[in-house]
């Protein structure tokens, strides 16, 4: 009783999910979600908390997100999902992000994902953050080592969680969604240039599936697009830094996807050439020990 009460008198208190989940207290957000009336969950679910940096910048992350991020229960994010709805799963950071990037930003678990999908739909699955990525760039990201932190407005979290994504859930997803927002989605190029297809190449937890589904329908003129490098998704797939680097150890040759690559963008793509040097894709193959 003595908890419900509490509940009650701080309906004006928005914010109290969200500091909840910011301290990771997650057995007190399960409890505010049994007590607190439907317009109370409400109200701390879309409660935004901005902050105004020195430099002038407001930054901010929805309540959803930021628990996505910390990696909260399955059953507590399926339940401010459920919840919340549409308008709660479309809401944005700062950084133009939705709680459907930032579950592939962080490689949540495969239901969380789907759920998000099931809920936000083609809208959710083709929107794009301030850097113009989608959730599809970032899911093609997948078992990249990737040094970042969130900033939720009162200061820098460190993010440390172990992927909850294998490489099957990750082709499924990425079928799903290329299915979803069909060839407009796949063409899509983030603010460096750079498709989902030039991410999934060489991303550890991209399975040879996945590339070849987003090739397919992308077909010759995904592949001939270049990056602020002026290289193409191929010449990407067969190039490797210098075995000291930690990222390029952890990245793997996908042959039957660099082999479909090859079939669909026939002599156009294996002569382009990439870089200042005028690189083609024979060239970095040779240099860069790809397989025979």
């Amino acid at each position: 009783m003595g908890n419900s009460n509490s509940t009650t008198n701080s309906k004006n208190d928005h914010s109290r999910l969200y500091r909840m989940v910011r301290t990771k207290s997650w057995d007190k957000a399960e409890q505010f979600f049994q007590l607190a009336g439907i317009e109370e969950k409400l109200r701390n679910l879309r409660y935004l908390r901005r902050k105004t940096i020195p430099s002038g910048e407001t930054r901010y992350t929805p309540v959803l997100s930021l628990a996505i991020a910390l990696g909260a229960p399955i059953g507590l994010i399926r339940e401010m999902i459920l919840v919340g709805g549409k308008r709660v799963v479309m809401m944005t950071d700062s950084k133009g992000n939705t709680a459907l990037h930032m579950a592939c930003q962080y490689e949540s678990p495969a239901p969380i994902v789907n759920l998000l999908i099931d809920v936000g739909g083609r809208e959710l699955v083709g929107a794009k953050s301030s850097s113009n990525s989608t959730a599809l760039i970032w899911i093609c990201n997948a078992g990249m080592v990737v040094k970042m932190r969130l900033n939720d407005g009162k200061g820098l979290v460190p993010l440390k969680k172990k992927s909850a994504l294998d490489k099957h859930s990750v082709a499924e997803i990425v079928n799903r969604m290329v299915d979803i927002g069909g060839r407009e989605l796949v063409m899509t190029k983030d603010s460096r240039n750079q498709t989902a297809l030039m991410y999934a190449t060489t991303a550890p937890g991209v399975p040879d599936e996945a590339v070849i589904k987003l090739v397919r329908v992308g077909g010759k003129q995904l592949l001939m697009i270049t990056n602020n490098n002026r290289a193409t998704a191929l010449h990407i797939a067969l190039w490797r830094q210098n075995n000291n680097d930690k990222q390029s150890s952890e990245r793997t040759f996908k042959t039957k996807a660099i082999r479909e690559m090859i079939d669909v963008g026939g002599v156009d793509l294996v002569t382009a050439r990439a870089y200042f040097l005028g690189l083609t894709p024979l060239h970095v193959a040779c240099s860069f020990g790809a397989p025979p």
